[in-house]
């Protein structure tokens, strides 16, 4: 893959799954502004990110630029007075757990995952971090689905997570789902296999498009 520069407000498209691409938008590295657009052939001159709703913020790594597919749209007008949120969940990363999906059936699936689940709600103001929530419950909803997790996100975990996304027709967060013991549905089994290493790139950027 070709190297991409770092450029504050840079309009970029990702492909998720070989033919599906998702836009986004840089901020201050690593954070990438992800809007809740997707398509099939790449063509984003008549996008207007002013009228397109942000899906989520999120910092990515090196690791996830460098491996995925990214094409950089100096012809769409990046959006300029996007606000980044305030508030996070820091996931507990305290020791690790093994974790089975459907036991007893063809289906069943183990993952290892740091931490005993659960995490804090922080607020981040420029330098500044302030606890808010010391242990979130685990019943606590609407924390939970509100904000995003600090967790610096990787390829391809972070391309399948936009791929539900884009199936489900929400914005998701598989593994916050699993770090809150959330319910989750057969959709997330390549997501699971990616977190168990069950599944090789050529498999993965082969699968079709739901």
């Amino acid at each position: 893959m070709k190297r991409i520069i770092w450029k504050k407000n840079k309009v970029i498209s990702i492909e998720i799954r070989t033919g599906l691409f998702v836009l986004a938008q840089m901020d201050i590295s690593p954070y990438l502004i992800f809007y809740n657009v997707f398509q099939r052939d790449n063509n984003w001159y008549e996008i207007n990110l002013e009228r397109v709703s942000v899906l989520f913020y999120a910092p990515v790594t090196r690791q996830f630029l460098h491996n995925s597919n990214i094409t950089i749209h100096d012809k769409v007008k990046s959006l300029l007075d996007y606000s980044p949120p305030v508030y996070w969940i820091k996931k507990d990363i305290v020791g690790h757990r093994n974790i089975t999906f459907w036991a007893g059936t063809k289906n069943e699936i183990t993952i290892s995952l740091l931490g005993q689940g659960g995490g804090q709600l922080l607020k981040k103001d420029k330098q500044e971090v302030e606890i808010i929530i010391d242990y979130i419950p685990l019943t606590d909803e609407r924390v939970i689905n509100s904000f995003e997790l600090t967790n610096v996100r990787t390829y391809p975990e972070l391309c399948e997570r936009l791929y539900l996304c884009y199936k489900l027709g929400k914005n998701i967060d598989p593994l916050k789902n699993i770090t809150f013991n959330q319910d989750i549905t057969i959709d997330y089994m390549i997501y699971l296999r990616i977190l168990n290493g069950t599944i090789d790139k050529e498999e993965w950027i082969s699968l079709p498009i739901d």
